[in-house]
């Protein structure tokens, strides 16, 4: 494969990004991160020179625009697993505070904890239940219950779940009652996710207040901007830079509703 001719840059980048090699790590990925910084070096170059070839006969122009669009997309690419890991960490949050609450409501009735992490796995929590559902096939397989919820707890990808599961697991090697801490972490859930909500209140008005300026301020300038500079340079606009133009609106509007949806805190009932 021609990205292969990238590997040796990769591997010097690979230090640069090590909060990326741990999101491939809890993903499960089966790409190594020199690999995943090489091919995204041969996308963007790919990119760099499919624009670059557009835009030959006006090539400052081209240059411009090759070189910031590529530049955009190597960093998207190099974003996507901290993305996945936001999309998991958001699935598995959204179910998490109903989970602790039907474990904490069968451990109130005498059930070890083993079958409520069971009816937790049988149930309809999301990602939550498929995590239970691995616990349960670890420890049925004859792993150490308390080993194998430590285990789970590092690959969490979300960091309620992790302090979660390490707080059991210490309670479990402590001779603690599992009880008060589920409650107590029912409580801290239940305050992060009041938390959550006034602060994407507060945040709402100035995400609706770009994406109003994404959508119809900014072209408007775009193209003004594009018509002053004709009438005065006596210059042809390129065909393919009107084409890009509506290409770039649509993506930065789809990048808008994407990071209002991120920051809206989920439930699992939705």
């Amino acid at each position: 494969m021609i990205w292969k001719i990238f590997l040796p840059i990769g591997d010097r980048f690979k230090r640069f990004y090590p909060g990326i090699e741990r999101s491939l790590m809890i993903l499960n990925s089966n790409i190594d991160i020199k690999e995943f910084i090489a091919k995204n070096i041969f996308y963007s170059l790919v990119i760099f020179l499919i624009i670059l070839i557009l835009f030959i006969r006006q090539i400052k122009i081209g240059l411009a625009l090759a070189l910031s669009i590529s530049t955009i997309v190597y960093f998207y690419l190099m974003n996507i697993p901290k993305m996945k890991l936001l999309t998991k960490k958001r699935k598995v949050e959204s179910g998490l505070l109903f989970a602790v609450d039907q474990m904490n409501i069968k451990l109130s009735s005498g059930v070890p904890l083993i079958d409520a992490i069971k009816s937790n796995a049988l149930s309809n929590f999301g990602e939550v239940s498929n995590k239970a559902a691995g616990i349960i096939k670890e420890i049925e397989g004859g792993a150490s219950e308390i080993d194998t919820i430590e285990e789970f707890a590092r690959k969490s990808s979300s960091p309620t779940a992790r302090r979660l599961l390490w707080e059991i697991a210490t309670s479990l090697r402590s001779g603690g009652d599992i009880k008060e801490t589920l409650n107590a972490a029912m409580t801290n859930l239940i305050k992060e996710l009041e938390i959550k909500m006034k602060s994407y209140a507060g945040v709402l008005n100035t995400y609706l207040l770009i994406y109003m300026v994404v959508s119809i301020v900014l072209p408007v300038l775009m193209i003004l901007a594009l018509i002053v500079t004709s009438m005065i340079s006596n210059a042809s606009i390129p065909m393919a830079f009107i084409y890009l133009i509506p290409i770039f609106i649509i993506l930065f509007q789809f990048a808008i509703i994407g990071l209002v949806k991120t920051k809206r805190p989920h439930l699992w009932s939705e």
